[in-house]
Formats: C-alpha cells, sequence, structure tokens
C-alpha cells in the first residue's frame, strides 16, 4: 500500500478506536482484539489483521486474479485487474503509484 494508503488507514483506525461497537465487528472477521491491542496497533500492523483474518483470507483463497492491461505515467499508473470469485467475474482499474522503487496501490477497498 502506498503512504496515502497507509495514511486512510490509519485515520480507518482512529476511527474504530473512537467507537467501541467497532469492535463488535472486528470480532465477526475473527480479529479479536482489546484495547491496549487497539490502541498499539499501526496501519501496517492492521492491515495485516484484515488480510489474515480467517474472513478475508478464507475468501481471498478461492479467488483468481489476472492483471490485464497496463498504463503508465510516470510514477502513476493504472493497473486492470480481473478477479473471479464464487462463480462471479468483475474487472476494475485500479491506481498505483511507485514509491521507494516499488509499485503501490494507491487505496484500500479496491474491490479485488
Amino acid at each position: 500500500m502506498s503512504s496515502s494508503a497507509l495514511e486512510e488507514m490509519e485515520a480507518t483506525l482512529d476511527e474504530i478506536r473512537a467507537e467501541p461497537e467497532a469492535a463488535a465487528y472486528l470480532s465477526m472477521m475473527g480479529i479479536d482484539l482489546d484495547t491496549s491491542e487497539l490502541d498499539d496497533l499501526d496501519a501496517r500492523g492492521f492491515m495485516v489483521l484484515l488480510v489474515e483474518s480467517p474472513m478475508i483470507s478464507g475468501t481471498m483463497a478461492s479467488v483468481e486474479v489476472e492483471i490485464g492491461e497496463v498504463s503508465i505515467d510516470g510514477e502513476t499508473a493504472m493497473v486492470e485487474v480481473t478477479t473471479t470469485a464464487m462463480g462471479e467475474t468483475e474487472t476494475n482499474t485500479i491506481p498505483v503509484v511507485l514509491e521507494n522503487g516499488h509499485w503501490k496501490v494507491t487505496e484500500f477497498g479496491m474491490n479485488l
């Protein structure tokens, strides 16, 4: 994830910290954290917990991903990504940015 995407994830994490009911949503995903663990978590750690959660990892285990056309303009690019999950195929074009020599997605929740 790009630095801007991590900043957005940090803002989401702050919202969750401020809203105790959000912990119930995380628990539904198989992420059980107490308040102190949530307070100590940064955006990268939170992203790892999300991706490794039983809900997300279980869903992603059966997803097929195909990279299509890539359009590069300097340090930004648009990447066509086709995913197939549970018999449904969807194609999205996602923005990526070059940071520190690596292409990184610029937002989470890109329908992958």
